[in-house]
């Protein structure tokens, strides 16, 4: 089978179709076997690295029916915090490198949210990574290399959710608490931390 990008997102509206278990279940194996062919993989521009942060780029997407594929490049140290996806799905696959990956069960607390973490797994290349907002709305992602991974969402979305520490926030009960903070995705940048 020829590999392109064009092909891979017409499969992967297929499977969206069939449902949340399907895309979280199968799109990993298409990404994965599409990446080991040499002309697919070659045929993928990563954004460049512009500092200590990572950054992103849209392949490719559909805004009515969705899905969205995102390219990121992650510096070696960098980070994205605690954040959701509005309750959207998510495969990355790592094309590069390797990714921690922290998943956390949100609690309300006032106006601030308590983070209790639920899993922890080291991720590499050739791996894939499944966030299904049924069990792990909530993560992180930090680069423990310089790595590359691929983002696939079954909907083009715009907005997310991010979980700031602040020091100067009130401790309830003596656990740290969160800030959630609404941030724009609609476009290519580099993320600071």
């Amino acid at each position: 089978m020829i590999h392109s990008l064009e092909n891979i997102f017409e499969k992967i509206i297929e499977i969206k179709r069939e449902g949340l278990t399907s895309f979280l279940n199968e799109v990993p194996t298409l990404l994965k076997e599409a990446y080991d062919d040499p002309n697919f993989s070659k045929s993928i521009i990563f954004p460049k690295l512009k500092g200590e942060n990572y950054s992103r780029k849209l392949l490719i997407s559909d805004e009515i029916i969705g899905p969205a594929i995102w390219a990121i490049s992650w510096p070696n140290s960098s980070y994205a915090p605690p954040h959701n996806h509005n309750g959207e799905a998510c495969v990355n696959y790592i094309a590069k490198g390797d990714l921690l990956v922290r998943d956390y069960k949100e609690i309300k607390r006032g106006e601030k949210y308590e983070l209790n973490l639920i899993n922890t797994e080291i991720k590499s290349s050739g791996d894939s990574i499944g966030i299904d907002p049924r069990i792990n709305n909530v993560h992180s992602i930090n680069s423990l290399s310089e790595s590359q991974s691929l983002h696939v969402y079954p909907s083009y979305y715009e907005n997310s959710e991010i979980f700031e520490f602040s020091e100067f926030s009130k401790k309830y009960n003596g656990l740290d608490l969160y800030i959630k903070k609404r941030i724009n995705l609609s476009k290519e940048e580099e993320y600071e931390n």
